[in-house]
């Protein structure tokens, strides 16, 4: 925290390392928003990245177009995007031959689900690290009918989970291990599990062009984007 003549100012939060990269915010009280507490907080803010062997930050969820604008001038450079996408209706995809679906309630193994949340999602920005207790809060929000895990040849290979967000359902995006990371098998994932609804989102953390542009030739629509601004620290 920062203070002024004993006062709380600003304050500062830095995530753990995923992949190296931290994700951070730093906020200043508007009657001490100025260029050199700002650098004060910036300061903070890589020292405490430092310590914790980060060796970039990625600025979380800058939405605001001022927030993206300063974080840019400080040299961050974007490296994905959050997308909240529309689908009208289910995709049409049929699973290719060797790969099949199977629901969490089927196989209750927090140690597998721990391992699918590390590896499907690994490389793609906007993910932390998962740990157990990732595990216990993901199960305590979402029924076990509700997490889908994607297997070949008896090999878990992918996962999604669908939700309910104010009376929408919402997929989150499959993440696939990167062996079988595919525009084609995404979508196929996509299209299994979402065939009973009628109209649904999807939130989508750091996919690739392709991928993302695969879902949009689907007929998916882009409701929000978010950018993630990644800068490497000096060392």
């Amino acid at each position: 925290m920062l203070k002024v003549e004993g006062q709380p100012a600003g304050a500062i939060w830095v995530s753990a390392p995923y992949e190296g990269v931290s994700q951070f915010w730093m906020y200043l009280l508007p009657e001490h928003r100025g260029k050199k507490l700002a650098q004060k907080l910036w300061a903070q803010v890589q020292e405490q990245a430092k310590t914790k062997e980060s060796h970039a930050l990625e600025a979380y969820r800058p939405s605001e177009k001022w927030l993206a604008e300063k974080a840019l001038a400080l040299g961050f450079q974007e490296a994905g995007a959050y997308h909240l996408l529309s689908w009208p209706a289910p995709p049409q995809k049929a699973l290719p031959e060797g790969f099949e679906i199977q629901s969490y309630a089927e196989v209750q193994k927090d140690d597998l689900l721990l391992k699918m949340l590390e590896t499907a999602y690994a490389g793609q920005h906007g993910h932390q690290i998962p740990t157990p207790e990732t595990v216990e809060l993901l199960l305590e929000s979402v029924s076990p009918e509700h997490i889908f895990l994607l297997k070949h040849q008896e090999e878990c290979i992918g996962i999604t989970r669908l939700e309910m967000w104010e009376g929408t359902h919402v997929l989150d995006a499959p993440g696939l291990v990167p062996a079988f990371r595919t525009p084609e098998l995404a979508l196929a994932l996509v299209s299994q599990v979402s065939q009973n609804l009628q109209g649904f989102q999807m939130s989508s953390w750091g996919e690739s062009p392709a991928l993302l542009q695969a879902y949009l030739d689907a007929g998916a629509t882009v409701v929000e984007r978010t950018p993630f601004l990644v800068k490497a620290l000096e060392p």
